[in-house]
């Protein structure tokens, strides 16, 4: 399945424009994003449609450091768009909402 680009919202414009209210992650931290990995991304809303935005967790399959891309599988169910899960999104750095590490395996 080829990845797919959609249009998300830049997180770093996001802090940019409203740095008093909003943070997102600093390149050290997205520097250190690897496969395994979980990043949350943002759909915005679409007034004409009275659609509203929506943010959901992509498991990291890749990471392009060069170009500053992830290839994310959706992973969580949708409510306003359709993305199945597993669907794959290519992802810029820049629309990178927040990072989860992946927790260790307890038996």
């Amino acid at each position: 399945m080829k990845a797919l680009k959609i249009e998300l919202v830049n997180a770093q414009r996001m802090q940019w424009l409203h740095a008093e209210t909003f943070s997102a992650p600093g390149y050290k931290e997205l520097n250190k994003i690897k496969p395994g990995y979980f990043v949350k991304v943002c759909i915005d809303g679409n007034e004409e449609t009275e659609t509203p935005g929506e943010r959901f967790w992509c498991e990291v399959k890749s990471v392009n450091r060069l170009e500053r891309t992830i290839v994310g599988a959706v992973n969580n169910h949708l409510i306003y768009f359709d993305y199945p899960v597993d669907t794959l999104l290519v992802i810029d750095f820049d629309e990178v909402y927040d990072i989860l590490e992946p927790q260790p395996q307890t038996k």
